[in-house]
């Protein structure tokens, strides 16, 4: 039976999974992973399998049509020509039953298998004379009748079946244009007191962003046009109405309508009318067409400039100023959106309104808002660093940066250790909780660096903007610096941090760390570092290909001239002063270097560095004895000279230093000298001078005796 199996898998499928209808519906899971066979086409029971799932459309229970309209649909996407002479009796039998009483699931079936039948089959010519052409109309008809029968779930695959027929077949469907068009609207104009669902609302959108194929292609770009500026019309006013308090021009309607009715209502169809701009932006056209930039970045500013904080006096009702601040941050997202999606769509022309968009971003980066809420934020500001020219402006850019630094700071900050004295504080607040042993091991939770996935996402939306700020040179060399160091210490840092301990999600954890060793990368390129970096490049490269390749080329040859002499670089200074006066004191505890330094205060607290004496060794003067010989004469008595000597075996004086004031300041490369200190002066004794004492006892010279000089001698009378 194996064997046999092997060979024909059709035959066991006919005889044992779909023996009846009841055996159809309880395999059904088994007979669709037969059918995955690459062998089943080949099948000398093909024919008896195509009459079998034909049977089973025209049964009449519901449970066996519904199996045979899946079977039929699965056998068609995997092989559509080996039951391509079976598609037309299977579009006769389903297509009558979207117009009858049926489940939601059995629609859904001949919904998919109608749909995988007129698309797939759009290259065959013959075949669309003879089945797509009689019968998309019909099907498109059925689709709009079955919009409002379903539910949600039904009416995304209505609308999601309707704009692949659209975008497939526009001339066929032409006459259903109103229809749709107003169907679609219908869901994007908001719904109170429940708003819309976001599925169902991209697909509405996504159905009428494709509507204007049916005007051809002369008319289908006027079409599109006109749905732009309509939805840029209908968006404003819905900005307009959800702003009455905060802008002088629209108060007059604001007093005629109820707010907790009004303001979620606008608020949902500002939803639809967004991503309804979206799906147009993104829908295919055979011609260009021409994009109203300046409505839309318009329309984005008002969306990204709304505040809270404005003071205005009018005579409004304070719930409806209340509710309407509420919805700023609904509108900032929005207005992020709008802008992620106009980027790619229109390229390099966003770039003239750079300088209005990203002071804008910049002030919501700045935000006090956890990481989770600034993810429409960090996506808007890729969209402008890949879509447009880099910005000239140090300023923004130093704000932004300095912005986003402290996220990813928090992965290096010290986390504190898990409290083991729980008890001891409740001992004074009542009944103490009752513990159990190892159950710290439970409390996972506490200890994650991102409590969410979502907010472990936004932290590679961080890495992200950072990698696009380190590529402008326009970026200030100390917060270039200051990153570089940063993204060192992260890559340091993750080795050691446990997966489960930074997120919930346990993928976020390779992630980021092949995001950091790729800016590591990127930084440590084209500089004098680059040579230090191998392993890093290495690491990231994880396998073989053109990537990794040009990688490890561009580190093993650089594209540079050399550089002709070493400078010192902002990079190589050190951020902490403990740590360069600990150097300086262990190469002069081992002899090496220049003069010791010490720190000492001045002034009541400024610290100074002074050079300490050089350290010398002590001289140790030795006394020769006196030779045997008779002595001369001894000279004529004269005055004992009195000389000066340093005592120089004398103990080295030090001032003295505190090691409580001495602490590491972070960002400080160098010690600022803010007083000066004269050095202590040493010892002077007076001794009196004694004859000169023998160097060496060998040397014959030393023995003779000094010959007695005549100072009253004149040599020049003789």
């Amino acid at each position: 039976m194996s064997s046999e199996f092997a060979l024909d898998p059709l035959e066991h499928v006919l005889q044992v999974l779909l023996a009846n209808d009841n055996a159809a519906v309880q395999h059904l899971p088994t007979v669709l992973t037969s059918l995955s066979s690459p062998d089943y086409a080949r099948s000398q029971h093909l024919r008896k399998f195509c009459t079998r799932v034909n049977a089973l459309i025209h049964a009449k229970e519901p449970a066996p049509r519904w199996a045979g309209i899946l079977i039929a649909e699965h056998a068609f996407r995997l092989n559509k020509d080996a039951v391509l002479d079976s598609a037309q009796a299977w579009v006769t039998a389903v297509l009558p039953l979207l117009s009858r009483k049926e489940p939601a699931a059995l629609w859904k079936a001949a919904i998919a298998l109608l749909d995988t039948v007129f698309v797939t089959t759009a290259n065959l010519a013959e075949f669309q004379r003879q089945v797509t052409n009689p019968n998309a109309s019909k099907f498109g008809l059925a689709l709009l009748a079955l919009a409002d029968k379903g539910d949600e779930e039904l009416q995304i695959v209505v609308f999601t079946s309707l704009a692949r027929l659209v975008a497939v077949f526009p001339t066929l469907v032409r006459p259903l244009h109103a229809q749709a068009s107003a169907l679609s609207l219908r869901f994007l104009q908001g719904r109170y007191p429940s708003q819309q669902p976001s599925a169902l609302v991209s697909a509405a959108a996504q159905l009428h962003s494709v509507l204007h194929l049916t005007g051809g292609k002369v008319g289908g770009a006027n079409l599109w046009k006109k749905s732009v500026d309509d939805a840029l019309l209908a968006a404003n006013a819905h900005v307009a109405e959800l702003r009455s308090t905060f802008e002088d021009g629209q108060r007059r309607d604001a007093a005629s309508s109820d707010p907790t009715v009004a303001i979620p209502h606008a608020l949902d169809a500002l939803r639809g009318t967004v991503a309804l701009i979206c799906h147009l932006l993104r829908s295919p056209s055979s011609r260009p067409l021409p994009v109203p930039i300046g409505s839309i970045v318009q329309l984005c500013r008002r969306l990204l400039q709304s505040t809270a904080e404005e003071s205005l006096e009018n005579a409004f009702e304070k719930s409806r100023r209340a509710m309407e601040a509420a919805a700023a941050p609904e509108l900032w997202r929005l207005g992020c959106d709008l802008l992620s999606q106009t980027g790619p769509s229109i390229g390099r022309h966003l770039s003239g309104y750079l300088s209005q968009l990203l002071p804008l971003l910049v002030a919501h980066l700045e935000r006090p808002a956890p990481l989770a809420q600034k993810t429409p934020v960090l996506k808007a500001f890729i969209c402008l660093a890949e879509h447009c020219y880099p910005p000239d402006e140090p300023i923004l850019l130093s704000r932004a940066t300095k912005s986003l630094l402290p996220h990813l700071a928090r992965l290096i900050a010290p986390r504190a250790a898990p409290s083991t004295t729980a008890q001891d504080k409740g001992q004074g607040q009542g009944k103490k909780r009752k513990t159990y042993e190892g159950g710290e091991l439970f409390n996972v939770g506490s200890d994650v660096v991102f409590s969410s996935v979502a907010e472990g996402d936004a932290s590679l939306l961080v890495l992200e903007c950072m990698q696009w700020l380190l590529r402008n040179p326009s970026l200030p060399a100390h917060l270039h610096s200051l990153t570089g160091r940063l993204v060192l210490s992260l890559s340091l840092e993750l080795t050691g941090i446990d997966a489960s301990r930074l997120s919930v999600d346990d993928s976020l954890h390779a992630r980021l760390v092949r995001k950091v060793g790729e800016l590591g990368v990127e930084l440590s390129c084209g500089r004098a570092t680059m040579g230090r970096a191998v392993g890093v490049v290495v690491q990231t490269t994880g396998g073989s290909g053109g990537h990794a390749s040009r990688q490890l080329d561009l580190l093993l040859r650089p594209r540079v001239p050399p550089i002709p002499r070493s400078k010192a670089t902002l990079d190589s200074d050190v951020l902490v002063a403990s740590d360069k006066a600990q150097e300086q004191a262990v190469a002069s505890f081992i002899g090496l270097g220049g003069p010791a330094q010490t720190r000492t205060q001045v002034n009541g607290g400024d610290e100074m560095i002074v050079d300490a004496p050089a350290s010398t060794p002590p001289f140790e003067p030795r006394v020769a004895p006196m030779p045997m010989t008779k002595a001369a004469p001894a000279p004529p008595p004269t005055t004992s000279a009195v000389v000066t000597a340093v005592d120089l075996s004398a103990p080295k004086t030090t001032l003295p230093v505190k090691e409580s004031n001495i602490a590491p300041v972070w960002g400080a490369a160098f010690d600022v000298v803010k007083g000066a200190v004269a050095p202590a002066k040493p010892e002077v004794a007076k001794v009196a001078a004694t004859p000169r004492p023998a160097g060496n006892a060998s040397d014959d010279d030393d023995d003779e005796e000094m010959p007695t000089i005549n100072m009253q001698s004149d040599s020049d009378d003789e």
